[in-house]
């Protein structure tokens, strides 16, 4: 170390039982986002949060279907975050993977409900991407694209003169 250079003690965040380091203005760096925000200064978030608790904490049981209430994607579908190693989960998948088990390489967490925000287990069944498709049509949520392809696909298995094989 160079002479006349010390180095400068460890400082804390202040906030009344936080013990992470300082940041700026006497603040971590949770406290000082959360005064950044506007937001009333508070404990810093818990850490290692069971993840049940924490999922559960973000569903809505109040009707039939149990709505995803934190992030959702574009189409409508929760995303859960830090579940594994590479970042986010669907919320519909953890919510299977809890109540059944690991999912099978090659199968989807379908929704019997359509709708992409519920959790609920018993809404969600396993399928590959086949029926995922066969579900939708069969629904009527996917693009049909003339009266020729609603007769080969629902009606007629060979609406072609002679067949088609």
């Amino acid at each position: 170390m160079p002479i006349g250079v010390y180095p400068r003690p460890q400082r804390y965040c202040t906030v009344a039982g936080c013990k992470r380091i300082h940041r700026g203005l006497g603040l971590c760096d949770a406290h000082y986002q959360q005064q950044k925000r506007g937001a009333a200064l508070s404990e810093p978030a818990k850490r290692n949060v069971p993840l049940a608790e924490r999922f559960w904490a973000k569903v809505d049981k109040s009707g039939n279907c149990w709505t995803w209430t934190a992030f959702k994607n574009p189409k409508g579908y929760g995303l859960m975050g830090h579940v594994q190693a590479d970042g986010n989960q669907m919320a519909h998948r953890v919510s299977w993977v809890m109540a059944n088990g690991e999912i099978p390489a090659g199968m989807l967490v379908l929704h019997r409900c359509d709708n992409p925000s519920c959790v609920r287990p018993d809404h969600l069944f396993l399928g590959t991407a086949q029926d995922n498709a066969d579900d939708m049509m069969r629904k009527g949520r996917g693009y049909f694209p003339g009266p020729l392809y609603r007769k080969i696909y629902f009606d007629d298995p060979h609406p072609f003169p002679g067949g088609r094989d």
